[in-house]
């Protein structure tokens, strides 16, 4: 091992700075702790300072309110057209709609939890050049992002099963006398006393986290900090322009 690291340092002293920067942006420092290590000495000889100072003047600043609504706006009009389309799918299947209802926020969550684990951002985000990460800037987890969502996924099953439960006493057709958006009301009336209350205990989560969202600096909502994840701005590698 010793000497496959005296090898590295060979290797790495006819490096230039901008191949010095580029491989400690992007090597495994728990793999490779001393040769991450010799690089930050060995970049540090070039500019005359501890790399730390440089990772520390790039600090990623934390997301806004008004960006992360317009994130989930753009986001949510992705899946606009299914919703249209189960609108006017209503009249005549009424208790299809219900169900497909909850098909597209299942979805809805899914493309959330994938995108955010795999790419970091949503379309949304990606729009408004935010990224979501774990407290060290490190990519999530695809558990970590499931945790995120854990309440909306909640939300969905406690809403899910409190239909099916209300459909059973109500047919198509005196469903179809509704409009779409008035059936959630029709729905709520037939709803067992349970699903309801769990139903109301998820949305004080929901305005729960708004509220924490926007009484701390970090901008980290209440699903962040259980989750330990944070949203920021991306921002580029480690600047060149001083050397």
């Amino acid at each position: 091992m010793d000497q496959e690291l005296e090898d590295y340092k060979i290797k790495v002293e006819k490096w230039s700075l901008l191949e010095l920067y580029d491989v400690v942006n992007n090597i495994d420092q728990e793999k490779y702790p001393e040769r991450f290590i010799y690089l930050q000495n060995r970049i540090a000889n070039f500019v005359g300072k501890p790399i730390q100072e440089e990772l520390e003047k790039k600090e990623l600043s934390f997301s806004k309110f008004g960006d992360r609504v317009e994130a989930r706006i753009v986001d949510g009009l992705i899946f606009l057209p299914l919703i249209i389309i189960n609108m006017i799918l209503y009249k005549s299947l009424p208790i299809f709609c219900v169900y497909l209802f909850n098909i597209i926020y299942l979805l809805q969550l899914s493309y959330y939890v994938y995108f955010h684990y795999k790419f970091g951002a949503t379309f949304g985000k990606h729009r408004k050049n935010l990224m979501v990460t774990q407290l060290n800037n490190d990519k999530i987890s695809f558990f970590t992002s499931i945790i995120r969502y854990l309440p909306n996924y909640l939300y969905l099953a406690f809403s899910f099963f409190g239909n099916v439960a209300a459909i059973q006493n109500i047919s198509n057709e005196s469903l179809s006398q509704y409009s779409f958006l008035n059936h959630f009301a029709i729905l709520s009336n037939y709803t067992p006393p349970l699903f309801k209350f769990l139903q109301f205990l998820t949305s004080v989560w929901f305005f729960a986290d708004i509220i924490v969202f926007l009484s701390n600096r970090n901008r980290r909502s209440l699903h962040d900090l259980i989750a330990k994840t944070k949203v920021i701005y991306k921002t580029t590698k480690i600047s060149l322009s001083q050397t």
